[in-house]
């Protein structure tokens, strides 16, 4: 690199953690993908015995069993959905690996690119389900994680062109 493009210290140190982070995330969702077909087999088995289940806690403590309910309902509803979240999970933290390189390389649209993905990633299971608690949970450390990072690239851009 010239003196003009010299990449910043704290760009570098960012890339870094997201080449890792975005290697984590191609092979969580390959994972995900391959566990697809056997979520929806446990999913069918698993529900047999939580309505015995929750018909016990429900005589037995009505306000968790239907706080207990709510949670089990949306692990059911992302066991249904897993293929789909896991295969746009796949498509977009490639893409987002590619706006790592290419703010690697000094290039703004990279910025564009990984920031619309991880988006992307952050919302799809709420727009797939709904929003419940559990995935508000899950939604608020991911959102800390997902604007921390578009945050600190932004104030890259300027090294970029």
């Amino acid at each position: 690199m010239s003196e003009n493009n010299q990449r910043p210290t704290f760009l570098t140190v960012i890339c870094i953690l997201s080449f890792i982070g975005t290697g984590f995330s191609i092979l969580s969702a390959l994972i995900g993908i391959a566990m697809a077909p056997f979520y929806n087999a446990v999913s069918e088995e698993s529900n047999v015995a939580m309505d015995e289940a929750m018909g016990e806690l429900s005589s037995q403590s009505p306000g968790f069993a239907s706080f207990f309910g709510k949670i089990m309902g949306t692990s059911q509803a992302i066991m249904e959905h897993a293929l789909i979240i896991n295969l746009v999970n796949l498509a977009c933290s490639i893409i987002a690996l590619f706006g790592v390189i290419m703010m690697w390389k000094l290039k703004k649209l990279g910025f564009y690119l990984y920031s619309v993905s991880e988006i992307i990633i952050l919302v799809l299971p709420v727009a797939l389900i709904g929003f419940s608690f559990m995935l508000g949970f899950s939604l608020v450390f991911g959102f800390i994680f997902t604007a921390g990072f578009i945050i600190m690239y932004a104030l890259n851009l300027k090294a970029m062109r």
